[in-house]
């Protein structure tokens, strides 16, 4: 048996559905908050009460909250606690003080984990550098894609009109206001049509900065499951981000054969090469 629980903002999703009929899987759906949130207390009691009713021999936690849930049972089991590191502590993203508590948090959680599993080399170069110590299993594990052979994409970019598209949270760290710039400045500025799919805080703010830079064809749509499907409408990914530790977008842009534009940053140089896409100085 396998007991899958987790947040989806759309359960409706085809791929999800087809694998949650496997009479081997088991759904349970929670709601999950990003930042702490008094809903953790309950949703780590309704999966421990799980945990309790399944006795699982290894459990697994993906991402920063994930990965707190599934080490904090380790009191309570004696599963194999697995944490699948995607962004969290590792990296810089805030300040000093901010970053030296979640690594100081990270080392002590460590002690409830027996394997960690990490998406990228840089991932995997940080985790070294922090944790040297840690004695338990790590490895590498690249996160994938399925390539659909239905999906057929021609890219003839028509001057006239070139379609852009960016896929992620609004968030600073995404840097979508880079790619605003980058489009009033370039000489077919007003040939240029770019859709943003995400939410976040700063969805006014580029609005804004949008209107004030006279940038008429700037989209900002609901973020969607089917990404890839949707690619097929554009000529171009763009994904200007000052920080990813790996880049899933890129991956699935590069499975329909869609051109990729990305910031010189964490695992996303790993993903495009002179081969395959374009570099650029996420502050340039």
């Amino acid at each position: 048996k396998f007991v899958l629980i987790g947040f989806l903002d759309n359960v409706n999703n085809s791929s999800f559905n087809k694998i949650i009929k496997n009479k081997n899987i088991i759904f349970y759906k929670i709601q999950v908050e990003k930042g702490p949130s008094f809903s953790d207390f309950k949703n780590f009691f309704h999966i421990l009460k799980l945990v309790k009713k399944y006795s699982p021999y290894l459990i697994h936690g993906h991402g920063a909250k994930g990965g707190l849930y599934a080490r904090l049972l380790k009191f309570f089991s004696k599963s194999k606690i697995y944490y699948t590191a995607h962004g969290g502590s590792l990296h810089p993203r805030f300040n000093f003080l901010l970053n030296t508590l979640f690594i100081y948090i990270e080392k002590i959680l460590l002690h409830l984990t027996d394997c960690v599993i990490l998406e990228s080399k840089y991932s995997l170069n940080l985790f070294n550098y922090h944790f040297p110590r840690f004695k338990g299993k790590y490895f590498l594990n690249y996160n994938a894609v399925r390539i659909k052979e239905s999906f057929k994409n021609d890219h003839n970019i028509n001057k006239s009109k070139i379609k852009l598209c960016a896929f992620g949270l609004l968030t600073k760290t995404k840097n979508h206001q880079l790619l605003l710039h980058a489009i009033k400045n370039s000489k077919y500025s007003d040939n240029i049509y770019l859709d943003i799919y995400g939410s976040g805080a700063e969805k006014s703010n580029l609005l804004k900065l949008a209107k004030s830079l006279k940038l008429k064809n700037i989209r900002i749509l609901k973020p969607i499951i089917n990404v890839q499907a949707k690619m097929l409408s554009y000529d171009l990914l763009i994904q200007p981000s000052l920080f990813e530790s790996f880049g899933y977008v890129l991956v699935e842009a590069m499975s329909i054969k869609l051109p990729v534009i990305a910031s010189n940053v964490g695992g996303m140089k790993e993903i495009v090469g002179e081969d395959n896409g374009l570099l650029f100085n996420p502050l340039n």
